[in-house]
């Protein structure tokens, strides 16, 4: 008897395939459905129009949602400013942030919207996401679609951490469990590259366990750890991380001069016009509203092209430069001359 046939003839087995295959559709749509929202920077957010060549864009603070995805594939990215497009980017280089202060991993940890966030992924209708406490000290944890954002991100700076009084004491192994009552399950692990420098504060001892804490840059640990995964750290360095935002600055284009033939100047491009990678090919983009923007255009031509739009630029061009998107000139109209005072 063929295979499928006992499957055929086995109602309880269909059903139950039936139930899996709904339940990993239902997970995958969940995943989907998770969008992070908020204003960043992001490098190297390929574009794929139909009928063009890909090409790849940066963005700097401008508008945008994200759906992570599961840390495998491109995180999907719909920009939302001046001319709106769909992307995919290195999860990596999405600049994610918590939303508020406040405690996570049942009160474990203590963050706000400046501490790093490494990388998130989608689960269900909730987000893993690694949150790098120090150089070299991570934890990931689950939290609610809600609570992150899109930010900008920052370069982390080093720094001593003031002495403490008291107790100290640093972890024996590479991972440190954390519960948020003694004896209770945990609720956080730490993964630790340098675990004899890593040093946490005696705030109590009871019946073998430590109550600890540990200040961050932006943030704090807080709970309960076994005092067998622990060593005495009296002498032993601590150094802390911070996170400050350091955005370079973007070098302007030099602008093209006009000339008889061809105009460079400031416009409005219609609300609905479609941009295109080529000259009548390679959909990407859709003006929402009228944008001022710059245009360049031709004497006699039908089609000109937006050369400046404010927050978006080639990946390592100058800032605000683009070199394929192109309009219809018939959706151009000249930007009203400032009135006189």
């Amino acid at each position: 008897m063929h295979r499928f046939d006992a499957v055929r003839r086995s109602p309880w087995l269909l059903g139950l395939l039936l139930v899996m295959s709904l339940d990993l559709l239902r997970q995958g749509a969940s995943a989907q459905a998770c969008e992070v929202r908020g204003h960043g920077d992001i490098t190297e957010l390929r574009v794929e129009p139909a009928g063009a060549d890909p090409f790849v864009l940066d963005t700097i603070d401008l508008p945008m949602r994200v759906a992570p995805g599961d840390g495998r594939r491109p995180a999907r990215v719909h920009v939302d400013a001046a001319i709106a497009f769909d992307a995919s980017a290195d999860p990596t280089h999405v600049p994610y942030a918590f939303a508020q202060a406040g405690d996570i991993a049942n009160g474990v940890l203590s963050v706000t919207p400046a501490t790093p966030i490494a990388a998130t992924r989608a689960r269900a209708a909730a987000l893993d996401v690694d949150v790098a406490l120090e150089e070299g000290v991570s934890a990931r944890v689950g939290v609610a679609c809600g609570a992150i954002v899109i930010g900008t991100r920052g370069d982390p700076i080093r720094g001593r951490e003031p002495p403490q009084p008291g107790r100290s004491w640093s972890p024996v192994r590479s991972t440190l469990r954390v519960s948020a009552r003694r004896g209770g399950r945990p609720a956080l692990e730490l993964r630790l590259s340098t675990p004899a420098t890593f040093v946490l504060h005696e705030e109590a001892v009871e019946r073998g366990w430590v109550r600890v804490r540990r200040p961050f840059a932006h943030g704090e640990l807080h709970g309960w750890v076994r005092m067998a995964e622990l060593v005495d750290a009296a002498g032993l360095p601590s150094e802390a991380l911070g996170r400050v935002v350091a955005r370079g600055n973007l070098a302007l284009c030099p602008r093209e001069r006009g000339t008889a033939q061809i105009s460079v100047a400031s416009a409005i491009v219609a609300a609905g016009t479609v941009v295109h990678a080529l000259r009548a090919r390679g959909a990407w983009a859709r003006v929402p509203s009228d944008a001022n923007v710059w245009v360049r255009h031709e004497r006699g031509d039908d089609w000109a092209t937006i050369v400046e739009v404010t927050g978006l630029r080639d990946h390592e061009g100058c800032a605000s430069s683009l070199d394929r998107a192109w309009v219809a000139w018939r959706t151009v109209r000249p930007r009203p001359a400032a009135p006189r005072r």
